[in-house]
């Protein structure tokens, strides 16, 4: 079995599960936490004993998106360095894994955490879950998919006006926005922070190979655009 620094890996009756494991700073990424998730998506995809994997952290936070202090620091990495090391890749394997990735959200997702979530082909968030989009805040453009999948799950203007305010939002008003929008798509909300993992487990385990492969191998988001990975 794999072990890792900053994240947690195993594998259950077939599901891989990929815990992120920073919880001293909300399991913000790193480069090392970044090759972690990436190196373990990876063997996830080419590990044939793996049917579904599922995304889901440790602590208060789901993640905070960027580690700031990595950022910031003298001779740091820039953010086109960051997106490209990190969030292109993490993004770009979600999508492109022929298998199921659900994530469980258990606490607060922000900034490019909030973007990874919603990437994933299901997310389940416990009652203790928020979505903020805190790119404005430090004066960003969206990345990591976000300017995307949001639009498209809870509608244009409900995901600039979060885009453009960086404010909260709960599990519950996620959901109920994309319900007022009619769509299938959007977050499973207002369970109990063990239940969000517990259904996206649950979930996973019910997955047979030769049911869904067929649908996840025709996925590669041509029913949303093709602009994603242009």
């Amino acid at each position: 079995m794999k072990t890792y620094k900053n994240i947690e890996f195993e594998i259950n009756e077939g599901v891989a599960i990929i815990t992120l494991n920073r919880t001293d700073v909300l399991n913000s990424f790193n480069f090392e936490m970044a090759d972690e998730t990436i190196d373990a998506l990876t063997y996830s995809r080419d590990e044939k004993i793996i049917r579904a994997i599922v995304l889901t952290a440790n602590g208060k936070g789901f993640c905070a998106g960027q580690d700031l202090e990595e950022a910031t620091r003298e001779n740091g990495p820039n953010i086109e360095e960051i997106v490209e090391h990190t969030y292109n890749p993490i993004i770009g394997l979600i999508r492109s894994i022929e298998k199921p990735v659900v994530c469980a959200v258990n606490g607060v997702a922000a900034g490019a955490g909030a973007n990874i979530a919603i990437a994933c082909d299901i997310t389940f968030a416990a009652e203790s879950a928020n979505f903020i989009q805190s790119f404005s805040n430090i004066g960003l453009v969206p990345d990591s998919g976000g300017t995307f999948f949001l639009p498209r799950l809870i509608g244009l203007q409900r995901a600039t006006a979060m885009m453009f305010s960086g404010s909260k939002t709960s599990a519950i008003e996620a959901k109920e926005m994309a319900r007022r929008l009619a769509r299938e798509e959007g977050v499973f909300g207002g369970m109990s922070s063990g239940g969000a993992v517990a259904a996206a487990l649950k979930l996973s385990e019910t997955i047979e190979e030769g049911n869904i492969v067929c649908i996840i191998c025709d996925r590669g988001d041509k029913y949303l655009s093709t602009d994603l990975f242009e």
